[in-house]
């Protein structure tokens, strides 16, 4: 009942890494010995550890559950050198008390691999959105609306 009441989905693609120069990601076999190479952090398990540890530890505010509350909160962090979580902030909101969670469950995806760029360890920042929806029929309602799959 948790995760039909408490679902929250990340794009399909994930999210998005922003990395802290122009240059294009490439591994480092096919990389021109001239070029930046850069290798994003990677989370342990992937993606779906992150869908399995955000969704198993969601705690939906009540009164936004009460309120049928919810929606997409683009929330913004960087992944340390040492491959932790830090600099959380919310790009785009809903309000406090589900941005608040969104801030807690990021903390959580601590034990990054860090990303490096020719072979040093740099932060890594990234934009990901989370979606809460506080029962099926909101999120029905919220995807049909928003064109979402």
């Amino acid at each position: 009942m948790k995760q039909y009441f408490f679902t929250i989905f990340l794009l399909c693609i994930g999210f998005l890494g922003v990395g802290q120069t122009d240059t294009v990601i490439q591994n480092q076999e096919s990389a021109p010995k001239n070029k930046t190479i850069q290798i994003m952090p990677k989370f342990p398990g992937g993606e779906q550890a992150i869908y399995k540890i955000v969704s198993d530890s969601m705690v939906y505010p009540k009164l936004a559950a009460k309120e049928r509350i919810g929606g997409r909160i683009i929330i913004q962090f960087t992944v340390d050198t040492m491959g932790n979580i830090a600099d959380v902030k919310i790009m785009r909101g809903i309000r406090e008390d589900l941005d608040k969670e969104a801030i807690r469950l990021i903390y959580l995806l601590n034990g990054w691999t860090p990303g490096t760029e020719n072979g040093k360890k740099v932060r890594v920042s990234f934009n990901l959105p989370l979606y809460f929806y506080p029962d099926e029929k909101f999120r029905k309602k919220y995807k049909k609306e928003n064109s979402i799959k």
